[in-house]
Order: structure tokens, then C-alpha cells, then sequence
């Protein structure tokens, strides 16, 4: 449960692995079983610097000189590396072990969406985050979207739960730890947080962690600013406003829209060959499904619908239900410009396209981007 604040709170600083990405246990287990690592010896040569580093008693080890930055990834995964057998006796590879470790990682979109409307609302948010060595583990090109300020323990040499660190984050939001709340799924993390003053979360779920959000800023002078915590309990999906509507909605297609298909079926009598609605895994554990995509000339194109995307010049707010439609549809467009930004520093080309343009400008456009019709996918 969350500790009560004394003060009104104007700040939430969260953590990164576990609480905005889907929870440790799981990404690590993926790994493996990906790398068919034996359980038995991680456990045994983990669990003793996790205890250290987290205990307690706060000794030295290991994983305190990785997450301070004190010593490098490569040195971190022969030490590691050297402690592991795989399932069958063989030993584990060193080479990019953190990063296999991680791979499996993937946002939690529902707590991304709960750091952008505490932020809409005034709240300042921060990250707050003990990093593994892996400098690109992170999805940077959504932080401006999402954080204040960052801190990250490996670029600033210091880590949860040392009480500089916390110091460190309160002084660049320019707040006091009873002004802030701290969400956090260690509970080390958690209690030290508490003992200087902070609201706390021990972060188990989504769901949780948004109920306990909703209890702490509840009291606030102005409530309406975060009228989303009550929304979340009490309307937790809209009645149609009639059955025709209701229909309507219920016949949208995800893919193979009138435009998209009108739009392949041009592209390949010209002699492009493509992918479509095919799933990118892109750094940071970012996924993204483009209509149409070129994988060899690294072209992503999206035929994006007038009203689910929020078109200028056709999309329109619903009167019906205004509460539900209007963070959704927000959503969707701070989602397409994530999905833009994560794919532009991957080194992809996005074309986006609205489902009202003309067949014939929607094929010039992607040309323009691919290119000459070449053999395979584009």
C-alpha cells in the first residue's frame, strides 16, 4: 500500500525495469530459457550479490559496481558468465549476456499512459532508474514525452537505494521527498524512500499502482486535474450511444482497410513486393506494425485512418462518451509519434498516409521513399 502524504504532492518519480517495462522475473526467465541457462547456477551466483546489493546489511558487490557505472558491461558478463552452465553443462556465453538478458523486455503501456496523464495534469515526473550496463536498454526517444528529469544510476555514479541518488532526482525536479511520490517494484528501493520522507508505492501491477496513485493525489485543491482516477473506477467502458453506433465501431478493421488493400493491390501490379501488418521488434523493446512494409529498402508505411488518428482536415471528437474517446484518441497519436521516432532511430523511412488521400498521390508517395521496384520485400 501506498504511504499517506503529509504534504500536497506535485511530483512522481518512477522506476524503470519492473514498473514501466512488464516485471523482472518474467524478462529474466525468458532469457533463460532462451539461452537454456540452467536456473540452478544463476540462482547461485545471483541471489548472493542481490542480497547485498538490496539487503539489509548493503555490501558491496558486483551489481553495485554495474549499476554505479564502476565497472564495464564486459567485464560484468565474464564475472557473470564464468558463474553459469546451461541446461546441458555447457558454458554460457559472455559476449553481449546483458543484452540477452534484457531482450525479452517489453513497456508496460498502461503505465505509460498513467506518467503522460499525471504529467498533463501538472504533476512532475521523473525517472529514476538502476541500469545494467546496457546503455541502449532504454527507450530514450520516448523520455521527452514522458519524464521532467532522468536519472540514470551508471551515468551519474550512484544507485538505489543510496540516499544521494534520491537527493540527486528531488533537486532536479526542484521538489522535497514530501512533495513527491516514489513507485518503485524493490522493496529496498521502496523503504528508503520512505524513511526520507517520500509517498511510496511498492509497485505490484498496473491496476495497483494507478489505484494507489488515485488514493494519493485524491485530496488535491483542484481534483478535476486528475479526474482520470476517477474515471478508471467508475466508467470503465462506454455505453454506445446507440446500437447503429455500436455496429459501426464493431466493423472497424485493424488491417486490410478499403485504402491499405487499394493501396498494396497498385503497389504490386507496379512490381513492388512487400510485407504486410508485419510486426518490428525495434531497440528498447518498442513494437510497431506498419500496413506496408519494405524490409530491404527499410520502409514503413502506415495508412492511417481519419478518425482513429486524428486527421485535421476529417477527424472529429464524438459528443458521446467524450471522457472515453478523447484520451483514447490522444493516445493513438502520441503512440503513432512514438512509433515514428522509434523507427527513425532504428534507421527506418515512415510514410504515413491518410485513408482520405487519392490512390494516386498515396502511390507517389511511396515511391518517392522506396525507390525502384526491386525483387523480394522492396
Amino acid at each position: 500500500m501506498a504511504e499517506p502524504a503529509t504534504a500536497p504532492l506535485r511530483g512522481a518519480i518512477f522506476d524503470w525495469g519492473g514498473v514501466l517495462t512488464i516485471p523482472m522475473a518474467d524478462i529474466v526467465r525468458a532469457w533463460l530459457e532462451a539461452d537454456r541457462v540452467d536456473p540452478g547456477s544463476y540462482a547461485a551466483a545471483v541471489r548472493p550479490w542481490l542480497e547485498r546489493a538490496y539487503g539489509a546489511g548493503q555490501e558491496d558487490s558486483p551489481v553495485h559496481a554495474l549499476e554505479r557505472g564502476e565497472v564495464a558491461a564486459e567485464e560484468f558478463e565474464e564475472l557473470l558468465a564464468g558463474l553459469l552452465v546451461t541446461v546441458d553443462g555447457a558454458p554460457v556465453p559472455a559476449t553481449g549476456l546483458l543484452r540477452r538478458m534484457f531482450a525479452a523486455s517489453r513497456v508496460q503501456a498502461d503505465m505509460l499512459d498513467l506518467v503522460r496523464q499525471l504529467r498533463a495534469a501538472g504533476v512532475r515526473t521523473g525517472l529514476l532508474s538502476n541500469s545494467w550496463g546496457v546503455r541502449d536498454a532504454y527507450p530514450r526517444h520516448l523520455f521527452g514525452g514522458l519524464f521532467d528529469e532522468v536519472v540514470i544510476s551508471g551515468e551519474v555514479g550512484m544507485r538505489k537505494p543510496e540516499e544521494r541518488i534520491f537527493r540527486l532526482a528531488l533537486a532536479r525536479l526542484g521538489l522535497s521527498p514530501g512533495e513527491c511520490v516514489f513507485i518503485d517494484d524493490v522493496e529496498g528501493n521502496v523503504a528508503a524512500a520512505r524513511a526520507l520522507g517520500f509517498a511510496a508505492i511498492h509497485h505490484a501491477s498496473p491496476e495497483a499502482t494507478r489505484i494507489q496513485l488515485a488514493e494519493l493525489f485524491s485530496p488535491w485543491p483542484e481534483p478535476a486535474a486528475l479526474a482520470w482516477c476517477a474515471m478508471a473506477s467508475a466508467r470503465p467502458y462506454p455505453h454506445p450511444s446507440s446500437e447503429a453506433r455500436s455496429a459501426n465501431m464493431r466493423g472497424n478493421r485493424r488491417t486490410d482497410t478499403g485504402p491499405e488493400l487499394a493501396l498494396r493491390r497498385a503497389l504490386h501490379a507496379r512490381g513492388y513486393r512487400y510485407r504486410k501488418d508485419l510486426r518490428l521488434d525495434l531497440p528498447g523493446g518498442v513494437r510497431v506494425r506498419p500496413d506496408i512494409v519494405f524490409t530491404a529498402r527499410r520502409v514503413a508505411v502506415f495508412v492511417d485512418g481519419c478518425f482513429w488518428h486524428c486527421c485535421p482536415d476529417h477527424g472529429s471528437r464524438p459528443a458521446a462518451n467524450a471522457w472515453y474517446w478523447e484520451p483514447k484518441l490522444r493516445r493513438n497519436v502520441e503512440r503513432d509519434r512514438a512509433a515514428d521516432a522509434a523507427l527513425g532511430e532504428a534507421g527506418w523511412t515512415v510514410v504515413r498516409l491518410w485513408e482520405h488521400e487519392s490512390l494516386e498521390a498515396a502511390v507517389a508517395a511511396v515511391i518517392a521513399a522506396v525507390g525502384r521496384p526491386g525483387g523480394g520485400a522492396g
